[in-house]
């Protein structure tokens, strides 16, 4: 099944929803919590953590970055490089790149 069709199950607090996976540009944890962020620029604050979401994508376009952040590579709209790498998505957001999961990060860009 491509991508473009794979839905997930994402419960809040008031309902549960049924997502896209291409829709979904990144997601940041917060805490026990994971705020999700849309294409469309909606974001769903989702009370599973962000380990259960790399978990869940990280066999599609998904790339954990850091600690707190899971992107989707389809979305990176550039790679600024340094001592404090970083993307740039889609939405404008700063992702950075930990540095020791950089090499990752760029294997996996050669692989996109």
């Amino acid at each position: 099944s491509k991508i473009d069709d794979k839905k997930i199950i994402i419960a809040t607090e008031k309902e549960t929803l049924f997502l896209n996976i291409s829709n979904i540009v990144r997601c940041k944890a917060e805490g026990n919590y994971t705020t999700v962020f849309l294409a469309k620029g909606d974001t769903i604050l989702a009370s599973k953590t962000l380990k259960y979401f790399d978990e869940l994508l990280n066999s599609y376009t998904f790339f954990r970055t850091h600690q707190s952040h899971l992107i989707n590579t389809k979305f990176i709209g550039k790679y600024v490089k340094g001592k404090n790498a970083y993307v740039l998505m889609s939405d404008k957001s700063e992702v950075p790149i930990a540095r020791r999961r950089k090499n990752d990060f760029l294997g996996r860009l050669n692989n996109l």
